[in-house]
């Protein structure tokens, strides 16, 4: 239960965010983090997260951008020793954390690719259908990866900068 807790957390977003880049005339800017290249419209503000599990200590790394268009995030783990065994489950049980976190509906859940590797993105509805949600999930090695956007409606354009911007990098 512990380990599923972790997981579904990687999608909070109710840490401390920033200003809004746009309005301030941040811009499109890249990021670089653990293993990955992204870009963001506007300066993350950064969380990091501990969590005790049986599978070891697990550090979550986070970067969030809030915007007055939505809400963008980057979640980096590593995975300690046996977690990569469970694979698909893991991004099926961060899907189901980001969904129980955020009170969301489950509009699809497909196989995709991000950056090249194997992964699975999520459509999603938060209560009261605003904002609207996608999310990216790919575990590399034993990295998780998690990408999400949202914002009052799917803002295509956005949306696809962001995602289509991440690419996994050599440390």
């Amino acid at each position: 239960m512990k380990t599923r807790r972790f997981l579904f957390s990687l999608m909070v977003f109710g840490f401390a965010l920033g200003g809004d880049a746009f309005a301030k005339g941040g811009g499109w800017q890249p990021v670089n983090g653990d293993g990955y290249s992204v870009k963001m419209p506007g300066t993350p503000k950064w969380t990091t997260q501990n969590h005790k599990s049986f599978i070891g200590d697990v550090i979550e790394k986070t970067g969030t951008v809030q915007t007055s268009g939505g809400t963008f995030s980057v979640s980096v783990t590593d995975i300690p020793g046996i977690g990569t065994v469970f694979g698909g489950d893991i991004l099926e049980k961060a899907k189901d954390g980001l969904l129980k976190e955020n009170g969301g509906t489950e509009l699809s859940f497909e196989k995709t690719s991000l950056a090249g590797e194997k992964a699975k993105v999520l459509t999603y509805q938060n209560v009261g259908g605003q904002p609207f949600g996608k999310a990216y999930f790919t575990l590399v090695k034993k990295r998780l990866y998690v990408l999400v956007a949202t914002g009052p409606s799917a803002d295509a354009k956005s949306f696809s900068q962001f995602f289509n911007s991440f690419a996994i990098v050599p440390e």
